[in-house]
């Protein structure tokens, strides 16, 4: 089945929607600045039709906003397909269902999930060349994010997120949940509920981190001496479905 994007139906739905847009999921959609229809229409070449990958690939990298928007335009004209993804993405991708990884997930494209996306391991982006839109709900084990990555729905992560690097954000619009949140300069926005055991928020010393971390991470997952604490082993036994917490997880 094709599914091609007309520049004729396409920005006028985007103006209609961006219009009828409020609350948490305008703020989310804004974060990195208003959402512009005019970007949108310049994706297009000429007045030539697009396969929404390509559009996907046209908008990124750049802000989120953009991308964002048009994802949601998408959900209204595209008949939802579910999808299994396969352990690593390299080419730009739109799922107008929900998607699945049926183990770990690597991103190192544009990847838009028009549904929900379950990740049954560890999701790892590499931006700038990943940006990942889900506009449902996100679960996954563990979550490393160096791109930007925008949720619309709750963000859901049973162990361990870690922000990389500093240029793009980890934006939320529902709740974001997890177990141990380690920002590391990385920008992270959650527009609902936050609620973690442990945060470590943007600008925390590598010696704190590391002290800090002593008192809930297995030994071996951190060295107060180096002030590191190290998230390539924690991914890795999260990856092997092996323990990284000193104890089980309270329940309420």
């Amino acid at each position: 089945m094709t599914m091609l994007l007309s520049k004729n139906d396409f920005l006028p739905r985007a103006e209609a929607t961006l219009a009828r847009l409020d609350g948490a999921l305008r703020d989310a959609l804004s974060h990195q600045g208003t959402p512009l229809v005019t970007t949108l229409g310049r994706a297009f070449p000429k007045d030539a039709p697009l396969q929404p990958a390509a559009l996907a690939k046209a908008l990124c990298p750049g802000p989120v906003s953009h991308v964002g928007l048009a994802a949601v335009v998408m959900r209204e004209l595209l008949e939802p397909v579910d999808a299994v993804l396969d352990a690593s993405l390299s080419k730009a991708t739109v799922v107008t269902g929900n998607a699945k990884a049926p183990g770990s997930l690597l991103v190192t494209c544009p990847l838009l999930v028009l549904g929900d996306l379950e990740v049954d391991g560890f999701l790892d982006d590499c931006g700038p060349d990943s940006t990942i839109v889900v506009l449902g709900r996100c679960v996954a084990k563990g979550l490393r994010t160096s791109g930007n990555f925008l949720v619309l729905g709750d963000l859901v992560v049973r162990d361990v997120i870690q922000g990389v690097y500093n240029d793009e954000s980890l934006i939320v619009a529902g709740n974001l949940e997890t177990r141990f949140l380690d920002e590391n300069d990385h920008e992270v926005a959650c527009y609902g509920e936050l609620r973690t055991e442990h945060r470590f928020e943007n600008g925390r010393s590598g010696e704190e981190a590391a002290s800090w971390a002593s008192a809930f991470l297995m030994p071996g997952l951190w060295d107060i001496d180096l002030g590191e604490i190290d998230h390539g082993e924690i991914f890795e036994r999260i990856r092997r479905n092996e323990p990284v917490f000193t104890e089980t997880k309270k329940h309420p």
